[in-house]
Order: C-alpha cells, then sequence, then structure tokens
C-alpha cells in the first residue's frame, strides 16, 4: 500500500537533532567584566529560583531510590569517549525540565544532583535517570542517554517515578536493566566468567512476575534494516527495497547529525558542566524566540493513566485505542474509567489476538471489529510522517520499538507503544562563562507515548531514537468510501458491478441510474449484498439495441452506519 510521507510544511525549521552553537567574545577585559557582572546581579535578582537537593532528601517516603556513587558515575566514561559525561548530561536534563515544567505540572521542582543508572542487556550503561522532585518527593524523572549512539541527550521526560526500592534490597550487585524502558525494567546481576561455550550466565528476572528471563541486546533500527532478511521486513511492513533504503537514509542521516552534534557538544564541556540550576533557570526565562509547536489527541491522552490491564503490549494498544475511542467492545457504550469494563476490553482483544509476539496485521481486524479504526501498514517512524497523520486524521500512530538479539539470536521481541501527540520545542539558551557568552539553539521533537507500563507508561520520547523502527497509523473507516467499481460483461446482457472491500464492512448498497450520477445517490438503493461483487441484467427496454449509459455508485454498512458514497462509476452500454 502506497502511503504518502506528509512532508511538513514548515519548512524553514532546522531538523529534530539541531543543536546550534554560537560562541561570543567581547572585545576587551573591561567590557568583558561588566557583563559578567551584570550577569550575576540578573542571576542573583531572579524570582524563579531553584536548589539542589540531596539525592537522600529526594526520595518520598516509600522510595529507597538507588542513587549511583559519583565514583559509579565517574568510572563510565573514564577512557571511553562513547558514554556521555553524566555531569553534562545533568545540564541537559535541567534544560528539559526548564521546558516541561507548564506540561508536567512541575512548577517550584528540582533536579537530583546524581542519576540513577539504567543498564542495557549486556550490562553497558544505557540510560541517567535524573529525579524531579517536589518538597522532598520524587514526582517524575527525565532520562538521558549513556551511549553517545543512540541519540540526542534527552531520551525521556515523565511525568511519574518508577520505584526502583526493589533493587536496593536486592543487594549493590544487581543492576536495573532496559526492557522496553520506561514502560518497564529488569533486574540482573551479571557473573563474572562465562560458561564453557563463552556465554555469560547472567541472573536477570522480571519484578512483575519474579521469573528468570533472559537479557536481550537491542537491535538498532539501522541494523535490522541492514541485516533482516526480506521476510522479516516484510513482517514489520516494509515490502519494498526502495522503501528500505529510504529508511536507512533517514537513520543515516540521524546519526550524521547526532555525531555533529556530540562533537560541538565535547568542544564546551568543561564550560558547560560549570552550569549552575539558578543559570539554567535564568537563561529559560530570559531568552526570546521560544515557541511550541503541540498537538495531542485529548480523547485519548485525558484517558492515559487509565489502568493498564494485561501483560502482552498488542492487546494493552488495541485496548487503549478503543478506550480513547469511547467504545467498549460489541456494544459501542463509553466504558469510562471501569475497571471491570477495561479488563473483559484486554481480554476480548487478548482472545482475538493471541499471547506470545506477534506482527502488525494481527491487530488489523480486532481492531476493526471492535472500535471505529482500521491500521495502515508499515510507514518510516519519522516525526514528519507521525505528525503528519496523527493531525490529518486525529487518531492514534502505533510505535513499534526494536527488537533484540538474546546469545547472538534473533528474537521476536516486538514491542507496541501507542503515539497520542507530538510537540516540537524551538528553544534558545544562553550561559556567561567568565568572558565567553555560549549560546544553544535548539529544535527538538517528542511523541507522546502510551505504553502498558504497570506505572501507567506515559511519557515523553525523544523522536529519532535508534529504537524506532516502523509507525502503523489508524485511521477512521466509517467516514471512508468504497473504491475500484469496475463493470465487465459476462454475455447475454449479463454484466457484474465489483469494488474493493471496505474494511469492516458487513454489506453493500447499490445505487444506480440511467439519468446522472447525482440521480444515482439520490434514488432508493436497487440491491444489498454481503459480498464485493453484485451481477445485473440491462435492459433498454425498447427491443432495438442501442447505446445506453448507466451510472453505478455504492454505499457500505460498518458498525451499523452508513459510509459515504463512492465514486460515480459510468458504465455505457452499445
Amino acid at each position: 500500500m502506497s502511503v504518502p510521507r506528509f512532508p511538513d510544511i514548515r519548512k524553514d525549521i532546522p531538523g529534530n537533532n539541531d543543536f546550534i552553537f554560537r560562541e561570543i567574545k567581547p572585545k576587551n577585559l573591561t567590557s568583558t567584566v561588566l557583563c559578567f557582572i551584570i550577569s550575576l546581579f540578573l542571576l542573583a535578582s531572579c524570582a524563579f529560583q531553584l536548589t539542589n537537593e540531596n539525592p537522600s532528601s529526594n526520595a518520598s517516603q516509600n522510595l529507597n531510590t538507588p542513587y549511583a556513587s559519583v565514583q559509579e558515575l565517574d568510572s563510565i566514561t573514564n577512557g571511553s569517549s562513547d558514554y556521555a559525561y553524566w555531569r553534562l548530561s545533568r545540564v541537559f536534563a535541567l534544560m528539559q525540565l526548564e521546558n516541561f515544567r507548564s506540561q508536567c505540572n512541575w512548577n517550584n521542582t528540582a533536579l537530583s544532583e546524581r542519576p540513577v543508572v539504567i543498564y542495557d542487556g549486556q550490562f553497558f550503561p544505557k540510560y541517567y535517570e535524573f529525579r524531579v522532585c517536589l518538597d522532598g518527593k520524587e514526582i517524575g524523572a527525565i532520562s538521558c542517554i549513556a551511549q553517545k549512539k543512540d541519540g540526542q541527550p534527552v531520551a525521556y521526560v515523565m511525568s511519574y517515578a518508577k520505584d526502583y526500592s526493589q533493587s536496593s534490597s536486592l543487594g549493590k550487585n544487581y543492576k536495573i536493566i532496559a526492557n522496553n524502558y520506561p514502560a518497564s525494567i529488569y533486574y540482573g546481576v551479571q557473573n563474572e566468567a562465562p560458561n564453557k561455550l563463552g556465554i555469560m550466565n547472567n541472573v536477570v528476572f522480571d519484578p512483575q512476575s519474579g521469573h528468570a528471563t533472559n537479557a536481550a541486546r537491542e537491535v538498532s533500527a539501522l541494523e535490522l534494516l541492514r541485516n533482516a532478511d526480506n521476510a522479516t521486513l516484510s513482517n514489520i511492513g516494509i515490502t519494498n527495497e526502495s522503501q528500505r533504503q529510504e529508511m536507512i537514509q533517514d537513520q543515516l542521516s540521524n546519526q550524521s547529525a547526532n555525531h555533529d552534534m556530540w562533537q560541538q557538544i565535547e568542544q564546551r564541556q568543561s564550560n558547560i558542566i560549570q552550569t549552575t540550576v539558578e543559570q539554567v533557570a535564568q537563561a529559560a526565562v530570559s531568552t526570546k524566540g521560544d515557541w511550541d509547536d503541540q498537538y495531542i489527541l485529548w480523547q485519548w491522552w485525558n484517558k492515559a493513566y487509565y489502568y493498564n490491564p494485561g501483560l502482552w503490549c498488542g492487546p494493552n494498544c488495541l485496548t487503549f485505542i478503543s478506550i480513547g475511542a469511547g467504545y467498549y467492545p460489541g456494544y459501542g457504550i463509553d466504558m469510562g474509567n471501569n475497571r471491570q469494563a477495561i479488563d473483559d476490553a484486554y481480554l476480548t482483544f487478548e482472545n482475538a489476538v493471541g499471547t506470545g509476539a506477534k506482527l502488525w496485521w494481527d491487530f488489523s481486524e480486532p481492531l476493526q471489529r471492535y472500535t471505529p479504526f482500521t491500521l495502515i501498514g508499515g510507514v518510516p517512524h519519522t516525526y514528519d510522517i507521525a505528525n503528519g497523520f496523527i493531525r490529518d486524521f486525529g487518531t492514534p500512530v502505533i510505535s513499534l520499538r526494536s527488537w533484540a538479539f538474546i546469545n547472538g539470536i534473533w528474537t521476536w521481541e516486538w514491542h507496541y507503544r501507542v503515539i497520542c501527540g507530538t510537540l516540537r520545542q524551538h528553544r534558545e539558551w544562553g550561559f556567561w562563562f567568565l568572558w565567553w557568552w555560549i549560546g544553544f539553539s535548539s529544535n527538538k521533537d517528542w511523541y507522546l507515548m502510551h505504553d502498558n507500563g504497570e506505572d501507567g507508561g506515559n511519557f515523553w520520547e525523544a523522536a529519532g531514537s535508534s529504537a524506532q523502527i516502523v509507525a502503523y497509523p489508524t485511521v477512521r473507516y466509517t467516514t471512508g468510501t468504497s473504491t475500484g467499481l469496475s463493470v465487465n460483461y459476462a454475455g447475454n446482457c449479463y454484466s457484474i458491478l465489483s469494488w474493493n472491500s471496505l474494511p469492516g464492512a458487513s454489506s453493500y448498497e447499490i445505487y444506480y441510474s440511467r439519468i446522472s450520477g447525482d440521480a444515482a445517490k439520490a434514488s432508493p438503493p436497487k440491491a444489498v449484498t454481503s459480498v464485493n461483487t453484485f451481477g445485473f441484467s440491462l435492459d433498454n427496454n425498447s427491443g432495438i439495441p442501442s447505446p445506453q449509459t448507466w451510472y453505478f455508485t455504492i454505499k457500505a454498512t460498518i458498525r451499523g452506519e452508513k459510509s459515504a458514497f463512492s465514486d460515480v462509476y459510468i458504465y455505457r452500454v452499445n
């Protein structure tokens, strides 16, 4: 199926990965000192002040958060340029704290001085998760990438704080392992030596079930696109080579932009990490030209914190889409926040889809059966495409996260989430470092994501992540029309009208007239059929074979509702 790319009409906006740095050096030391004193005065007089809190005071009464020690954090970047320095990451986390104050209701909050380190399936640092704190309690989190290859400095902004206290009770050797993070995590401890086959027998378990499991290495979208066979690519909706190459080029462009961005950041690292909380706050409130372009599907996001009833991501996505549409499966009534109704909806979709790893087309028929929507096959997971579908159709997009290697073997570790909104932020930042003014200009794109985490799993996720592979837009089909009308003459004055089936249609009404297309639409239906063909005989009522023109159009019935008329098909009989 050919799907338009929905190009962003805002052509003058720099790309999602752009961080533009500007350095301005004053002409003489006198002006330098004067400017610096003025900047200090402005900072001191700023009404919007933040205070740093020690991690020990950040925890709420029921959390015992395993903040990393300074020694552990510093050891991550010792001798390795592949990892972001955690103090540098904290400055970017502070910037996003300022950016999301209104969206997350984070007034008067502070950021933890040190993060929790989240590890990947190979026990390498994956994220620095800083906690957002209010009155000594953790109410949110901002996660920065630890591995530079994964993209931009900040990956997730969460208006909730996950409870990692179980990690502390397990002992210091246990790590928090990213498993479809941030919605869910594992705990694991790495053995010191491999077994006879050379495989590290790491101990990993799911804290929800308590069962042992395998720690997988997350495969990036680029790696998957380059190495997967055609059958695998087809399974996720990538059906031709040109589409694959286009997606590879998108990934390479992101990779190149990220590399350039990190080079610029590293050149200024020593100055950036000296930035104080007050400087970030002052830069945020004093800059000009900042703006947000936000579009949220409120009928879904107003229900984003509804109970997540099940384990499997596919049925959870379908349940959430159904809830937002206001339909209880099979009954067509608003289920509200009725926990039993949501449980029943989940079980309905789980029974229809099945458990275990599924492909996107497994969702299409249940979605059509129980909601007013259908699913479009895989499109490139880019911000412009997702944003275009959400704005143009007013319906969510299902996001496929990358799969994994376990012990060197490809696995069916598909994971689906629901995108309920988009946000493009433009920010201008400026900081004084002695006699240097360093400015940042950034454009950053975000998805408002709903995942099936046990804590609600709702967060802002940076667009362009290496883990985002394919998107599956949902579109309404009750307003769709049948296409592909044609008539084939079968002989003896008998002809067959046929058309393309419309997803979810239970029956079709056929209208036809000899007068005009409009007359055909105004006439009562001549026939009703449950299949997409209709046979008929045409008689000119004179017995004299002469040219005749007939006008055909049809309507479909979907969930008891009539679709719009199809285009009028003109059939000429000689």
